[in-house]
């Protein structure tokens, strides 16, 4: 069989120069080769767009690894701050708790010295024990609900315990025990005198209610003199252990 030379098209011929000049005119095979260079195209787009793709996929992976970082980095400032300010507040209460038990102990030794507790040492030592009480900012006292415990609110003496231990903490000193007469400062560091307790009683009870969500008048009892009475061992617990 004779070798033959052919193009694409099907045209055929024994010469090569024949089926070359073929190729020059043929419009078939201009076709197929410019369908090739489309078809070329085609896949350099599809690998470019996924080139594309892969590229936004690493930026946004880089983008969200950065927003992850600078929030733990804020978390961490955040967290360093708190304990910062929690290690100040403990150092200060502890200074405070010290110099109160050294003017405690001093004024327990001047008693013991003199052998009598008249008016003007006692007058002393209320105005020095006063000059050291911490403001109470009435604002905030409900801040401290987050340390009720549930062993709290089994009596009135438990809540005593609460208010004593916190939100009353080294801010108020009871001067008159029969009438429950208690002294404490203001957020300004002005000092104020609480009748019966009424006040800081009424700001306890309320907070605990606002910010614990405790029914307290159903706490108290449901009759007045229940209401009364509870309150009264409250006072009671909070002016004894406070007593100058």
């Amino acid at each position: 069989m004779d070798d033959y030379y052919s193009c694409p098209c099907g045209y055929k011929s024994k010469y090569k120069g024949n089926v070359t000049k073929h190729k020059n005119k043929c419009s078939e095979l201009m076709k197929i080769n410019f369908l090739k260079e489309i078809e070329g195209y085609k896949e350099e787009i599809c690998r470019l767009k996924d080139i594309i793709k892969d590229k936004e996929r690493i930026i946004q992976e880089k983008q969200h690894n950065i927003s992850v970082e600078i929030l733990q980095k804020k978390d961490d400032i955040i967290a360093e701050k708190d304990r910062v300010i929690q290690e100040k507040e403990t150092k200060i209460s502890s200074l405070h708790d010290e110099n109160v038990r050294a003017l405690r102990a001093q004024n327990d030794a001047l008693l013991k010295k003199s052998g009598q507790t008249n008016i003007n040492n006692k007058i002393t030592i209320i105005n020095n024990t006063i000059e050291n009480l911490l403001p109470i900012e009435f604002d905030k006292i409900g801040s401290y609900t987050d340390k009720l415990e549930i062993e709290h609110l089994e009596s009135p003496e438990g809540i005593a315990e609460y208010a004593l231990a916190h939100p009353l903490k080294d801010r108020m000193i009871c001067v008159d025990l029969a009438r429950k007469n208690v002294k404490y400062k203001d957020h300004l560091g002005n000092v104020s005198t609480d009748k019966k307790m009424n006040k800081l009683t009424s700001l306890i009870f309320d907070s605990i209610e606002k910010c614990a969500g405790v029914d307290m008048n159903q706490l108290c009892g449901e009759s007045q003199k229940q209401k009364k009475a509870f309150k009264t061992k409250f006072k009671k617990k909070c002016c004894e252990a406070t007593l100058i």
